[in-house]
């Protein structure tokens, strides 16, 4: 798996269709009876976030060996209250949950977290009863892998 910061001056239309599309199904199993992404509203979404409203957000996605999308982060740094925390949404393909992608996601960017003299992360987008709620759950900050 390949976790990398979104580039939006690379980024195809292609890559926001499979983002757009992958974001549709996350809704789809996590918020039944939400409207299906528009690939306009993903393109507003990655290129037009509000630094002033919770700080600078950085998009990160996960491919898997064949460079298949199976996940979206996202990554905010508030520079005016909560100096100390990192917020973070972590966005898995349904049909790849369950598989260690989110716990290595989460893994792959505290190292940027912690680089910004971050010491808290708040996880955001849990959904009650499922796999998100599961998966945060399981997580243990403390364990000596995440040291």
């Amino acid at each position: 798996m390949d976790f990398a910061l979104f580039d939006q001056g690379t980024a195809t239309s292609s890559d926001y269709e499979a983002i757009t599309g992958m974001l549709s199904r996350v809704y789809a199993a996590d918020q039944p009876g939400s409207t299906p992404a528009a690939v306009a509203a993903t393109i507003a979404f990655l290129t037009e976030a509000d630094p002033a409203a919770s700080g600078a957000w950085t998009f990160w996605l996960a491919r898997d060996d064949s460079g298949e999308l199976a996940g979206i982060g996202r990554v905010s740094l508030p520079e005016q209250e909560n100096t100390d925390t990192a917020i973070v949404f972590l966005e898995v393909d349904p049909s790849r949950r369950r598989q260690g992608i989110g716990t290595a996601f989460l893994r792959a960017v505290l190292p940027s977290v912690r680089a910004a003299g971050r010491t808290r992360v708040l996880a955001r987008n849990v959904t009650i009863a499922g796999d998100g709620e599961r998966f945060a759950e399981g997580w243990e900050p403390g364990a000596p892998s995440e040291a």
